[in-house]
């Protein structure tokens, strides 16, 4: 697959080798996923990578996802609905009674302003 499509694996030895991977290739991932927002690709939120990669805020990836061309309320669909669907999740991903919820309340519109996302707090 990786003649065949391009795609390159990398054994990271540490946490610096991968990140010098991940900044020398961020264009073209980029580029990859504008196209892929343009041409109506479904996408997902989530993460296999290093959890502190944005210093601890997945919500950064909103903001350059954004930036790539993915609108607010898919944005959000992507970490929620589409998630759940994505890993047979069926009781949850949605506000609706019956479903397994986690609840945030931030400061502004995510719909309006996604970076309202990474002022959220927990525990208070």
């Amino acid at each position: 697959l990786e003649g065949e499509h391009g795609w390159e694996f990398v054994e990271a030895k540490d946490r610096e080798e991968f990140v010098q991977y991940f900044r020398r290739t961020i264009a073209d991932r980029t580029q990859m996923f504008a196209n892929a927002v343009a041409l109506g690709v479904p996408v997902i939120h989530g993460t296999d990578a290093i959890a502190d990669l944005w210093d601890g805020v997945l919500a950064k990836e909103f903001e350059v996802r954004q930036a790539a061309g993915q609108n607010e309320t898919d944005l959000i669909r992507s970490a929620t609905t589409r998630s759940a669907e994505a890993l047979l999740l069926s009781d949850r991903g949605d506000l609706k009674a019956g479903f397994l919820a986690d609840i945030i309340a931030v400061d502004g519109n995510p719909l309006e302003d996604i970076a309202a996302l990474a002022g959220f707090r927990t525990e208070g």
